[in-house]
């Protein structure tokens, strides 16, 4: 029981001194990210436009309203949906079908920034589910 709770007080104090420690170029990667999902509904309708392996990996989907948001930093849960990491080069047949993703801000591994491209933890947009959309 005590190494419980000394492991429960701890990793909260750990994530807190990692984000506080990141140079201020990952530290406004991580704010632009996660700025971009305020307000946005859960579950969000979107339409998937493929994802693609670059300087970053890219899993994007436009939202109703043409907003586009790239869940490629995410801790994604696929659920049974054959995602790919080039849908966009194989020409995907998900490609422009449309998903309900239930989504929050969950511990994720990265890479950032130009040049370094080191590894990095933060609270990033995540897919918990997603589904085809029904109507």
């Amino acid at each position: 029981m005590k190494k419980l709770l000394l492991i429960l007080l701890y990793v909260p104090i750990i994530a807190l001194s990692q984000n506080s420690n990141l140079p201020e170029d990952v530290k406004k990667y991580i704010s632009e990210i996660n700025e971009k999902m305020n307000n946005v509904d859960n579950p969000l309708i979107a339409t998937y436009l493929g994802s693609e392996i670059g300087d970053y990996f890219y899993f994007i989907f436009e939202g109703k309203d043409g907003e586009v948001f790239d869940f490629g930093n995410g801790n994604n849960d696929y659920g049974s949906i054959p995602f790919g990491e080039n849908d966009l080069e194989i020409s995907s047949d998900l490609i422009g079908k449309k998903f309900t993703i239930y989504w929050k801000f969950s511990p994720s591994y990265f890479y950032c920034c130009e040049g370094r491209m080191n590894e990095y933890i933060a609270d990033l947009p995540s897919i918990t589910n997603i589904d085809y959309y029904k109507k």
